[in-house]
């Protein structure tokens, strides 16, 4: 299960005692944090995700940091952007284990399960922008939970499997698609 609480609790304490010597630092900081609390993230059938590198989500942080402090106008949500098309990159295709099937007549192991939906790039940075603007450690890191968790239940997968095909031996089986949406 996704590791919320963790997250929030280590985004409030990071941020309460100003960590970070640079923005480097606050951007591996973020992804980091992210990409760890997301370590079991599971689909609705128990079954976890093996997570992309998490350098996708340092750099798009960074890039976030550098292009806010050399913007001399306020950017507003634009820049956080990055960390929402990062995160897209960083869920699609991900795989995830098919070693509990979906729930479908007959299926049996499932071959193939991963993400084909990875969400909402925009919905992320603009949550985000918002977050940091609630300007108290304890809530910017409950408002960036809330968008990390209303992403992941708009993450969507399918899961293909085989079912056990009815009638005599020699026939084959056929494959099943079973969509699902939304990480645990």
């Amino acid at each position: 299960m996704i590791q919320w609480t963790k997250l929030q609790l280590d985004t409030t304490q990071f941020l309460l005692n100003q960590e970070a010597k640079d923005t480097d630092e606050a951007a591996i900081f973020f992804g980091e944090t992210y990409h760890a609390a997301m370590e079991i993230a599971m689909d609705p059938n128990m079954n976890v995700v093996k997570l992309k590198n998490v350098d996708i989500l340092i750099n798009a942080w960074k890039t976030v940091f550098k292009t806010m402090l050399i913007s001399p106008i306020d950017l507003k949500s634009l820049p956080y952007n990055f960390i929402g098309l990062a995160m897209i990159k960083f869920w699609t295709g991900a795989i995830v284990s098919p070693l509990i099937p979906a729930t479908a007549d007959n299926m049996l192991l499932g071959t193939i399960n991963g993400i084909v939906f990875p969400g909402n790039a925009i919905s992320v940075g603009k949550g985000i922008y918002d977050a940091f603007n609630k300007k108290e450690a304890p809530l910017v890191a409950g408002a960036l939970v809330k968008v990390y968790k209303d992403h992941a239940k708009t993450l969507q997968g399918l899961h293909v499997g085989m079912t056990i095909s009815p009638g005599p031996p020699s026939s084959t089986s056929i494959p099943v698609l079973v969509p699902w949406k939304g990480l645990k």
